[in-house]
């Protein structure tokens, strides 16, 4: 009778979990929509504050919010933006709670027809209230006339900006992206712009989510199972006193029951810690390591060496074979590379499909050699739908810097492999002491 209503209770609450999760599925929605008809302030931006001659206009029309820019290569890098004021700097939108924003934007010009659309936080460990370029830069860069109409861009798609980081000494700590005090929205022109007239139409800016965050729902099932688990075993115990015998064996299937929570909570743990399409650690799951790594460096002069891994021209491989085989080759490289690498090695998604691979113990010539191999590696691989993957490497050795430093070095040689033609491997050396 006992292991019955025990039956019962736990199909039940199998079937509320599945019945709650489907409707979390197609319920529970929130957005926050962004255009031409919303009251916040936008601005138009050029590089004129740095001494650049390019000029912008702004209007508002029923199709849209278009910036007007007429591009000008006196500065370094040109640039033009439609900046999107949410509200004051210090007080912003906690965008955390939404999972997806969808751009629905358009871009007319010669060259290159690539955007950036960057999300500004505000936190007060790192920003200045009196300096908006304090504020963190979650970006994304991409190609809008690529698609027939919006595009959705999950919010863990975005990556804070390398030249930020180093710019600002970021502590490792703050590497990761942050939207929990959004003050700014910003529409910019991409890499390799060319110089005239360029038109950005920005019809919508729509984040959607979540009333109750995922992590929170999950929170409150597992809340409500391990609830049960204890009503359980309260019931359980008085009933120790009629049947001592029947008591233990419910004990130890409650303890069952505990230890299978326990199980879920230790890999919810370590899912958070890992890219879930590659196994590979993401940037909160390398943080702790890397930054015991940098002490070493720091106190006893223990080397430490980082590989940056760009695969080359991966996007045609998206467009070309489809996401699907794309997220296959994002696997199979992350195992090619695994193969070749120490037990203390670890290896980071960085984003997209760049990767990290962080060599403790390891000096600049063995990181550069071993980068080597795997290049040499790739290239005669066989690759899932007979893809052609060959792979960029940027190679560098910690000296007595911060890490920000150290790993914007490691990115500028990834940089340099790229602009010589890729499939190469880089390596820059430590600043001298």
């Amino acid at each position: 009778m006992q292991s019955r209503s025990l039956s019962t209770g736990l199909l039940f609450l199998v079937l509320f979990s599945v019945v709650l999760l489907f409707a979390y599925q197609h319920s529970f929605n929130t957005s926050l929509v962004i255009n031409s008809e919303s009251d916040y302030g936008f601005k138009a931006i050029t590089d004129e504050s740095q001494g650049g001659k390019t000029t912008a206009t702004l209007t508002r029309t029923p199709q849209g919010i278009v910036l007007e820019c007429n591009i000008v290569k006196a500065y370094a890098w040109p640039f033009c933006e439609l900046a999107i004021k949410l509200s004051e700097i210090s007080e912003g939108i906690d965008i955390s709670k939404y999972n997806t924003v969808s751009l629905d934007v358009r871009y007319e010009g010669e060259g290159s027809q690539r955007i950036r659309f960057y999300i500004r936080n505000f936190h007060p460990t790192y920003s200045d209230i009196h300096n908006d370029t304090t504020m963190k830069v979650n970006e994304i860069e991409y190609e809008p006339n690529l698609y027939a109409s919006e595009v959705k861009i999950p919010l863990k798609n975005f990556q804070v900006a390398s030249w930020w980081i180093s710019e600002h000494s970021i502590p490792l700590e703050h590497f990761a992206p942050d939207f929990t005090n959004v003050a700014v929205l910003e529409v910019a022109t991409g890499s390799l712009i060319s110089e005239g007239p360029v038109k950005i139409v920005v019809e919508e800016i729509r984040f959607d989510g979540k009333l109750i965050p995922e992590t929170v729902f999950l929170t409150g099932i597992i809340g409500i199972w391990i609830a049960f688990a204890l009503i359980y075993l309260l019931s359980d115990l008085r009933r120790l006193k009629g049947d001592l015998s029947s008591t233990r064996q419910k004990a130890v299937e409650l303890e069952s029951l505990t230890e299978a929570l326990k199980l879920e909570s230790k890999k919810f743990e370590t899912m958070a810690k890992r890219d879930p399409l590659t196994g590979a650690r993401n940037r909160a799951g390398i943080r702790d390591s890397l930054f015991e790594q940098v002490q070493l460096v720091y106190l006893q002069r223990t080397p430490l060496s980082i590989v940056f891994m760009d695969i080359d021209h991966f996007k045609q491989i998206n467009d070309v074979h489809g996401h699907d085989i794309g997220d296959e080759v994002l696997k199979a490289f992350a195992g090619l590379v695994t193969g070749q690498t120490r037990q203390g090695d670890s290896l980071v998604r960085w984003g997209g499909e760049e990767f990290l691979l962080v060599c403790p113990n390891t000096e600049l010539n063995h990181a550069a050699q071993l980068a080597e191999n795997i290049r040499s590696l790739l290239e005669v691989s066989e690759w899932p739908d007979g893809v052609k993957v060959t792979c960029s490497f940027g190679v560098t050795q910690m000296g007595q810097e911060s890490t920000g430093e150290f790993i914007a070095r490691a990115d500028e040689a990834l940089y340099k492999a790229k602009s010589k033609g890729r499939n190469r491997v880089v390596s820059f050396h430590p600043p001298k002491e």
